[in-house]
């Protein structure tokens, strides 16, 4: 009994001096910490809309830039696309150099206009990034044009395909940080254009780094299911889970690494059309279809097979199913006026009101 007695003692003593030594809560140093990581509720901005206005679509329409179908965004900002970079500097001999008055022309009661240098040949942007002589050519160049055009400022449109690494995730950070000094000189704003997918396919931009040096991100939030790959939505509202990413989840992958007030959307209006077999599986590439080619297609008469029109909940595109004259199963995603309108009610709960769309004459 003597040694029960003497036990027990003991394992009171012991519980007590280890609940002492146990860090209590601390109320203030959890409350940080999920203030820390809380995104909303927040601020929201005024609404900033801004449309991409390419080139080859200026002689189908003399028609004000507006916001498609039903969207009440008055447009604030037209953006030209594009300039196109070579390695010797902006091609002065393409269409899109040589339409440039028509776009002035037509953006005179607009009340900012914003010039796109576009670089999308892998071959050029591999051989731009290891040249900072050629860099600063282009956008030297750049900022001739749109101070000679009074542009407000400067987008770069870096397109570099492949998976991110060391080397060349330097070679854009560099690239972007030389052309933001040059641009800032010449007091214009200046922008980048990053993928959508930039987290979700590791692509080689480093947000984080290259948020210093630029005014706005302007995130290409479409295509994120491919030509070439299984049928689905330009860019799904929510349902990660079902389509593998969604615009939610990019919104808190992007603002881990930059500010809100930094991101503009861009939402693609058009739609894919993938022909497929028995398991949805493509036959050949998806055909890119306009929203104003869908409307007449689909959505005003739809005289194919087994035509079905839905608005899927997730994504909030439409889906459109259909057998051709060839017997063959068609499988269409697009992005419209309506599924443009319920995402920017999503991207505002992330206290964001900054959007464009791609792109006039598409509508």
């Amino acid at each position: 009994m003597k040694y029960l007695f003497f036990l027990i003692i003991f394992c009171v003593g012991f519980w007590a001096a280890v609940s002492l030594l146990k860090p209590k809560p601390n109320p203030a140093k959890n409350s940080q910490t999920t203030a820390a990581v809380k995104t909303y509720p927040i601020q929201l901005g005024e609404p900033r809309t801004s449309i991409f206005v390419p080139y080859w679509s200026l002689s189908e329409s003399d028609a004000p830039f507006s916001s498609p179908g039903t969207i009440n965004r008055p447009i604030d900002t037209a953006i030209y696309f594009s300039v196109s970079a070579t390695t010797s500097g902006i091609n002065t001999s393409n269409t899109g150099y040589v339409n440039l008055p028509e776009f002035i022309a037509r953006s005179a009661n607009t009340p900012n206009t914003l010039l796109t240098i576009s670089m999308v040949d892998d071959d050029v942007n591999n051989s731009v990034l290891e040249s900072p002589a050629a860099q600063e050519k282009i956008i030297s160049q750049a900022v001739t044009i749109a101070k000679n055009n009074e542009f407000d400022g400067i987008i770069l449109d870096l397109e570099v395909g492949g998976f991110a690494s060391k080397e060349v995730n330097t070679q854009i950070l560099n690239f972007v940080k030389n052309a933001s000094e040059i641009v800032k000189k010449g007091n214009l704003s200046f922008a980048i254009t990053l993928y959508g997918d930039s987290f979700y396919r590791n692509r080689p931009y480093s947000i984080e780094l290259l948020s210093p040096f630029v005014d706005q991100f302007y995130i290409m939030a479409y295509d994120l299911h491919k030509l070439w790959g299984t049928p689905g939505p330009n860019f799904p509202a929510k349902g990660s889970d079902i389509f593998g990413y969604d615009m939610q989840t990019m919104i808190r992958d992007m603002l881990k690494f930059t500010t809100r007030d930094k991101l503009t959307i861009i939402f693609g209006l058009y739609g894919h059309d993938w022909m497929v077999d028995e398991k949805k599986r493509p036959f050949t590439a998806a055909k890119t279809l306009t929203q104003s080619q869908i409307q007449k297609k689909f959505i005003d008469s739809c005289v194919m097979k087994n035509c079905v029109i839905k608005r899927n909940p997730y994504a909030l595109e439409t889906e459109i199913n259909y057998v051709d004259e060839q017997a063959q199963y068609h499988i269409v995603w697009l992005e419209d006026a309506g599924s443009v309108s319920q995402k920017i009610e999503l991207l505002k709960e992330f206290g964001i009101n900054a959007v464009s769309y791609w792109a006039y004459s598409y509508y």
